[in-house]
């Protein structure tokens, strides 16, 4: 039993980590990166197939993947731009690092949620397609 939990587990971890970075690199598109968060998300999710509860977990390491990705090429950039992190400067006021740290964490949060809502409708997607592959009525089906 514990054997099947843990390959599920990784499992789903693998189809997360395909997923994030699907979308880390669709986040380097211009028009596309509005939506890289749901696409990498979706992918995962439709690779996972396990019910929604695993397909939003999927794309939720998806979207976690991705944050991560993200903060890292930021943080070089700004290693980059400015020859050191903002923060090692005591000339660099407490306040704008702290807004600027809660704003990050929102778009990380808000990343990672809708990286959930693409692994659950990649699912369904994935769903929908073997529904429909296999003869049944799916919504294409109906006319």
């Amino acid at each position: 039993m514990f054997r099947a939990v843990r390959n599920e587990t990784r499992r789903t971890l693998r189809n997360g980590a395909i997923g994030g970075v699907a979308g880390a690199a669709l986040g380097f598109v211009p028009i596309v990166l509005l939506v890289a968060p749901l696409l990498g998300g979706g992918v995962a999710g439709y690779l996972e197939r396990e019910g929604t509860k695993r397909d939003a977990l999927a794309g939720a390491t998806a979207g976690v993947l991705m944050a991560a990705v993200g903060t890292l090429v930021t943080g070089v950039v700004l290693l980059v731009r400015f020859g050191e992190l903002p923060f090692v400067s005591p000339d660099v006021p407490l306040a704008g690092l702290a807004i600027g740290a809660a704003l990050s964490l929102l778009a990380s949060v808000g990343q990672v949620v809708v990286a959930a809502i693409g692994g659950v409708l990649g699912g369904l997607l994935a769903v929908e397609r073997e529904t429909s592959a296999a003869g049944g009525l799916g919504s294409s089906a109906r006319g």
